[in-house]
């Protein structure tokens, strides 16, 4: 009997306690707020992180540009070396064809040699050796 009396006590103190319960069209509406409510906190927020991105991201792009710069002088220090190494290249197959003109006239010299000496050597008198062959 007690419960039946604090609970009329109760009611009768709070009129905005009995209806516990909204209608079916407010709801609806406090659906549609409480969603609202939800879509401009999201949205407020992802502009918010979008701003602060926005700065990080064109810090990296130009961190990119400054890495592609640096990239560009090496790839130019790169090109001016391998025109050096062309050129040094040319300087030594010239060195290398004048050597050889230089070797092919020694070496016919080194022959018309012999074929003196081996002429002084039939109109002295001397015999030639015998070959181990």
């Amino acid at each position: 009997m007690k419960k039946v009396a604090v609970r009329l006590v109760i009611i009768e103190c709070y009129p905005a306690e009995k209806r516990l319960v909204p209608s079916p069209g407010e709801e609806r509406w406090m659906n549609l707020v409480a969603t609202a409510i939800n879509a401009a906190v999201v949205a407020g927020i992802g502009l918010i992180l979008a701003w602060l991105g926005k700065g990080a991201f064109e810090a990296i792009d130009r961190r990119f540009e400054a890495i592609d710069r640096r990239f560009e002088a090496v790839d130019r220090r790169f090109d001016a070396i391998d025109h050096r190494f062309e050129a040094q290249d040319q300087r030594f197959d010239r060195l290398e064809h004048r050597l050889e003109q230089r070797l092919d006239v020694f070496q016919a010299s080194v022959d018309a040699m012999r074929s003196d000496l081996t002429q002084v050597a039939l109109a002295v008198g001397v015999r030639r050796r015998a070959t181990n062959a």
